[in-house]
């Protein structure tokens, strides 16, 4: 089972939801982002997984609680039975949830990629990518991309894991679900043992501002 939760979220956010909402320590952390865009993708982040977790399992905010293990990956405490993952780029938050291990990598697309971006790629990645055609080189990348990350959060070990060390092209010990594949945005979920497709929901900004407004201090 994977549940995945997407939020496209363009406006500003309340900063009285961080100092709600965050416990001490992660307002902390919330407090040393550099810019306003990284604040607010945190602070959504921690929202959508709360949101989808209460709706999930039919519990309170209350009994949420965030921790991080000591690779930096995020668990849920009392669950050890339930997995979730964050990702977000730009204005979109996702948010996978399973019961086995589960990551996820959403990715604006955007034009980066020439020969530099091939040297975090595996040999056979960085000839797939070379061999296709010029208009077709940017999104493949990402697709890519977005596959060695979502690995990597699966597995939870952080940087220690190389991201030329592996190849998403051959992988036999994971399987890749893709969940956005639009002209602006594309997205993977890897799992170990899930060959079903996630169900995804997609939660527009009004949705999310009604349940803060309404149920998210229940």
């Amino acid at each position: 089972m994977i549940k995945v939760f997407i939020v496209y979220y363009p406006g500003a956010i309340d900063k009285k939801w961080a100092d709600k909402f965050l416990n001490q320590q992660e307002n902390a952390q919330c407090k040393l982002f550099r810019s306003e865009k990284r604040e607010k993708q945190f602070v959504l982040g921690r929202i959508i997984a709360t949101y989808a977790l209460c709706s999930l399992m039919s519990v309170s905010k209350k009994q949420i609680c965030f921790c991080r293990d000591v690779f930096g990956k995020p668990y849920l405490k009392g669950y050890d039975d339930i997995s979730f993952n964050i990702s977000h780029s730009g204005d979109y938050i996702a948010c996978a949830i399973s019961d086995s291990a589960v990551g996820i990598d959403i990715e604006l697309l955007r034009d980066v990629y020439d020969h530099g971006v091939l040297e975090f790629l595996a040999d056979e990645e960085q000839r797939y990518l070379k061999a296709i055609p010029e208009q077709n080189k940017c999104k493949e990348f990402f697709d890519i991309w977005t596959k060695k990350e979502s690995y990597i959060k699966m597995i939870g070990k952080g940087l220690s894991i190389s991201m030329r060390s592996f190849s998403v092209l051959s992988q036999e010990d994971c399987m890749y679900h893709r969940i956005l594949g639009e002209a602006i945005i594309i997205g993977n979920v890897c799992s170990k043992e899930e060959t079903q497709s996630p169900e995804v929901k997609y939660i527009c900004a009004t949705e999310l501002d009604d349940y803060l407004v309404n149920k998210l201090w229940e």
